[in-house]
């Protein structure tokens, strides 16, 4: 597991927030990788399934 995975969870779960765009800015990296790291987050139970468009439910408050 490497560190940028444990960052994106407690911004996440911090901010009840999870797009790919506000990973991308937060985190300062690319498209492919923010939504690699919400699929990671989705697999842990973190967020919950993509819905379009619209940011991912967070299902995590700690």
């Amino acid at each position: 597991m490497d560190d940028l995975i444990d960052e994106a969870r407690a911004l996440v779960i911090r901010t009840q927030w999870a797009d790919v765009g506000a990973l991308q800015r937060r985190l300062r990296v690319g498209y492919g990788r923010a939504h690699q790291l919400l699929d990671e987050l989705e697999a842990e139970g973190v967020v919950g399934p993509s819905q379009g468009s619209l940011p991912r439910d967070v299902l995590r408050t700690s």
